[in-house]
């Protein structure tokens, strides 16, 4: 599938003190593809084994000045089928001298900030797990953690990674504020897509921007004349997560845009 970027109009388908420490995991799977002999593919290969790299470095953040420190797992040489998407899994850990950290926000966003990727609050033990997905040509990723009314920032480097540990060191306490939170569910109206339903938190759209194109061959598996014309639709998701940054809901928003073959298609989708 390929990001469009033309708009088209849609329709549904069914559809406190001390030190604090973070600790984040990404994860991307390999999975093969039928032949890595084909030069046409060699470009789709990634790197060899499985290679490891460390990043560190000191900041300020406002009053809280830290430290993180990143080991990235590189994807190694395992063929793969090309993808427009990359799932990662997400694990990250909030702690503080006396254990997990209750209520801290956990946000990662796009490169420029403008888009969030993912949202939770952590559990009584520290704990938000969900899944972030992204363009297979993102790059990078910006970490943001609400502590105790202060906002602490970490770039990741996502570019063929296959896993990352991310650990940050806060060195000074902030003071606790308060936030407007009419359904209770830890995160502040303003930045809740939901704020009057405690079930639901944050609306994240896949792709972000434009839609994709999807171009079906009709007598698939056959070889047929591979035109890619004969049924042709766009389209984009909502993934509804709650505060947990667990998925709620998921829709998808399909339309017909193109219909090339001498048969009459229909589409149907099942989860």
């Amino acid at each position: 599938m390929e990001p469009v970027r033309n708009k088209y109009t849609m329709r549904k388908a069914t559809g406190k003190a001390g030190i604090t420490l973070m600790t984040l995991f990404l994860m991307t799977g390999l999975v093969s593809c039928n032949s890595s002999e084909d030069p046409n593919l060699t470009w789709l290969l990634g790197l060899a084994d499985g290679t490891s790299q460390s990043t560190t470095g000191q900041v300020s953040s406002t009053e809280i000045p830290f430290s993180y420190n990143i080991d990235n797992i590189q994807q190694g040489t395992g063929d793969f089928v090309f993808e427009t998407n990359k799932s990662i899994p997400v694990e990250i850990l909030v702690e503080d001298p006396d254990g997990g950290v209750q209520g801290t926000r956990v946000l990662i966003r796009d490169a420029n900030g403008e888009r969030v990727l993912f949202r939770a609050v952590t559990d009584e033990a520290g704990n938000a797990t969900g899944v972030v997905t992204v363009n297979q040509d993102e790059q990078s990723a910006v970490i943001e953690v609400e502590y105790n009314g202060q906002t602490l920032y970490v770039d990741l480097d996502i570019t063929d990674v296959l896993q990352a540990t991310v650990t940050v060191l806060v060195r000074v306490r902030a003071d606790v504020s308060e936030i407007a939170d009419a359904d209770g569910d830890g995160v502040p109206d303003n930045e809740d897509d939901y704020p009057q339903d405690p079930d639901r938190a944050t609306v994240v759209r896949v792709p972000a921007e434009g839609f994709y194109r999807v171009a079906y061959e009709d007598l698939y598996p056959k070889r047929g004349d591979a035109d890619f014309n004969d049924y042709v639709v766009q389209v984009y998701h909502e993934q509804d997560l709650n505060a947990s940054g667990k998925l709620v809901e998921l829709r998808s928003y399909y339309t017909h845009i193109a219909k090339g073959a001498g048969y009459d298609h229909t589409l149907h989708l099942a989860l």
